[in-house]
């Protein structure tokens, strides 16, 4: 299984808006025949937002790459993210 996680930094006005976009792209995700996770998480201290994707290949994960409603969401969201951090792993075991 190949993980990603990304963090934002998100501009606070843009809250709301972010989120928003965030859910419709991981909803749509969803239904992607490689995407089988994609959690959305806030911290609230850090003032961060953190989503855990689980795809069954890194190919796979590059296909969503390639979708519109993911191409539509970075570019909506980037002028509001002042950081972002994404960091890929690979599943070695569920308990």
């Amino acid at each position: 299984m190949y993980v990603v996680t990304v963090t934002f930094t998100v501009v606070p006005e843009s809250f709301e808006s972010f989120i928003k976009l965030s859910m419709a792209n991981a909803d749509a995700a969803k239904d992607e025949p490689g995407c089988l996770q994609f959690d959305i998480c806030w911290n609230d201290k850090e003032k961060q937002v953190f989503f855990y994707e689980l795809y069954g290949s890194e190919e796979e994960f590059n296909t969503h790459l390639q979708t519109e409603h993911f191409l539509l969401f970075d570019q909506k969201t980037g002028p509001m993210v002042t950081d972002k951090k994404s960091v890929t792993y690979t599943r070695i075991h569920m308990a």
